[in-house]
């Protein structure tokens, strides 16, 4: 039973952390196996350093993304391509569609 409610709260927390419209853009940028830089999706998403930075860190601490460092860049790529899934459904929802 302890095991079930861990579950549930560790689910709980990865979807809060992805549910955020940023994140959720940062997540489309980087679908499809790509591999960003932070600068790169700041130029795409048209937002600060401090604020992509921020959202990148919060997704990367829950196991959302990943990031590999080369010299002073740090890129970003999806850890597990399943929440793109978990992504297309939510945004399938006929609640969504209306």
């Amino acid at each position: 039973m302890a095991t079930n409610r861990l579950k549930i709260k560790k689910a709980a927390d990865y979807l809060k952390v992805i549910a955020h419209p940023t994140r959720l853009e940062i997540i489309h940028l980087l679908d499809g196996k790509r591999t960003l830089t932070v600068s790169q999706i700041c130029t795409k998403l048209e937002i600060e350093q401090s604020l992509v930075s921020h959202h990148l860190a919060s997704m990367r601490n829950k196991g959302v993304l990943k990031a590999d460092r080369d010299g002073i860049n740090i890129s970003y790529s999806i850890l597990d391509p399943k929440v793109m899934e978990i992504i297309q459904v939510a945004m399938n929802s006929k609640t969504i569609k209306q």
